[in-house]
């Protein structure tokens, strides 16, 4: 499952070398549109000053280099210029932009930061999808009219917003091998068409339902660290039924923890037909932990990658931990939501698939009698392919089958527990079906750390909900008593 990540990092690196060998170096056929702002020129700066809360603005090229620098003066925070380039070619940014406000940078071929980019704003969105002017001087952020299939938005510069600031890059193939920084805000990575931008939710890009009659695949690619510290990660691709094809490779951490406050959110949205490749850490731990969510149509999580809400003072709260697909899990890593040292509960862990769930690596979330809840979820219908479960550790599926939903295989993860924490091991290539429930804990290739063996259960059960028989959980538990999705925990 690793090769589309060659793919990627090849292909975009290559178009890049090649823009950079031909760009030019300025910012001409400034025209204001709507809105009111004044375009001045002193030397290598390039200075715009706004008026109004939003304008509109339409350049022939837009493209800055090293020694150059664009300030945009406007009039608050959430002031927005937006910048449309009309000509040919990717924007190539390398030198500098400075705004008090939202600069969004539309170019329907692609945006590239080079190197030596370095952006300080309160907000960013560079994308090749256009918006009507109309809706744009409304406040209504929907981005419908498409730019080049092959256009790409890239990073290899500094990008740092304000704080509780925002930035945004959509296109259909996205690449961030440089930094990016929110502090308290959102950093967003979509590959897709049509959107639309909300500043309020969780999600800062939602892309469009329906058809993408342009393009045909998507491809995300972080090679370098995204930080949002208390703040929200999202990177997530288009579901339109015309994208067959989106590859999400994260291959550099994503940070949204926090010493002091409660950690932020990560999540990872890739469709029913994306691959997601997991290899680094996303990190949500805080004062109590965040949360993460990973969801997408085939799902691998290296050994090297590790999943962290874990509660970073005594008395918080470990957070939540969701990885689920739709037609194979396979998770090597670590998932860990540990409580505080001296208090607080750990979080719960729901690693998952409609289809196949691969598990050989570790879970923890804190040790009796304050543990969180430990969720493995598998389910295949009886041809083998997914079936129809809704995911998360509720365990409600709806598929029609009782195939293998939880392949464990060897040989063993190899891991020192202390002595407080239970290691539990076993044969390569267990396989559990069926309702039987263990008063020991059964063979498996991974390792589990869940407390102390005397305090837990562990169990393979079916969901006894409507869809009873269908979707089979292995639930593990800090406390004897507590329940498994909808069951009783054994």
């Amino acid at each position: 499952m690793r090769a589309p990540f060659l793919r990627v990092s090849a292909s975009l690196s290559a178009l890049v070398i090649a823009l950079a060998g031909s760009a030019s170096a300025d910012t001409a056929g400034g025209i204001v549109i709507d809105g009111s702002a004044t375009i001045g020129v002193s030397g290598q700066t390039t200075t715009i000053n706004q008026s109004t809360d939003k304008a509109i603005i339409e350049w022939q090229s837009f493209n800055v280099a090293g020694n150059e620098k664009v300030d945009f003066v406007q009039p608050s925070r959430v002031s927005i210029t937006l910048n449309r380039i009309l000509g040919g070619g990717p924007s190539m940014i390398d030198g500098q932009i400075d705004a008090n406000g939202r600069v969004f940078i539309i170019n329907g071929d692609g945006v590239v930061f080079g190197a030596g980019a370095k952006i300080d704003a309160s907000g960013l969105l560079a994308a090749s999808t256009d918006i009507a002017n109309a809706n744009f001087m409304s406040g209504n952020f929907v981005f419908d009219q498409p730019g080049s299939p092959a256009a790409v938005v890239v990073n290899h510069g500094t990008i740092d917003v304000r704080e509780s600031g925002m930035i945004a890059f959509v296109a259909p193939k996205v690449q961030n091998s440089g930094v990016l920084k929110a502090f308290r805000g959102k950093a967003a990575l979509g590959s897709g068409e049509a959107f639309t931008l909300d500043f309020f939710g969780d999600q800062l890009i939602v892309f469009a339902a329906g058809s993408a009659p342009g393009i045909k695949s998507g491809e995300i690619l972080v090679d370098g660290e995204i930080r949002a510290e208390s703040g929200i990660i999202l990177l997530t691709a288009t579901t339109a039924r015309d994208f067959v094809d989106t590859v999400i490779n994260v291959e550099a951490d994503l940070v949204a923890r926090s010493a002091s406050r409660q950690g932020g959110k990560i999540i990872l949205a890739g469709g029913d037909q994306s691959l997601i490749n997991v290899a680094a850490a996303l990190d949500a731990s805080g004062t109590p932990g965040g949360s993460i969510s990973v969801t997408g149509g085939k799902i691998d999580v290296a050994a090297s990658a590790e999943l962290l809400t874990d509660a970073k003072t005594g008395l918080a709260d470990g957070g939540d931990i969701v990885v689920h697909s739709r037609v194979e899990t396979k998770f090597a890593g670590l998932a860990s939501s540990e409580p505080g040292a001296s208090n607080g509960v750990g979080g719960d862990i729901a690693l998952g698939s409609d289809g196949v769930l691969i598990f050989t690596g570790t879970a923890r979330a804190g040790t009796p009698p304050r543990a969180g809840v430990i969720t493995l979820n598998g389910q295949e219908d009886d041809d083998g392919g997914a079936g129809g479960g809704s995911g998360g550790g509720s365990g409600g599926g709806s598929g029609g089958g009782s195939g293998p939903p939880i392949i464990i295989p060897g040989p063993p993860v190899k891991e020192e527990a202390s002595d407080s924490l239970t290691e539990v091991v076993g044969e390569a290539g267990k396989v559990y079906e069926g309702s039987e429930t263990y008063s020991d804990p059964p063979e498996f290739g991974g390792k589990v750390l869940i407390g102390g063996a005397t305090a837990f259960d562990f169990s393979a059960e079916e969901d006894g909900g409507s869809g009873a028989g269908d979707a089979q959980l292995l639930c593990m538990h800090g406390l004897s008593a507590a329940a498994c999705g909808s069951g009783d925990g054994g």
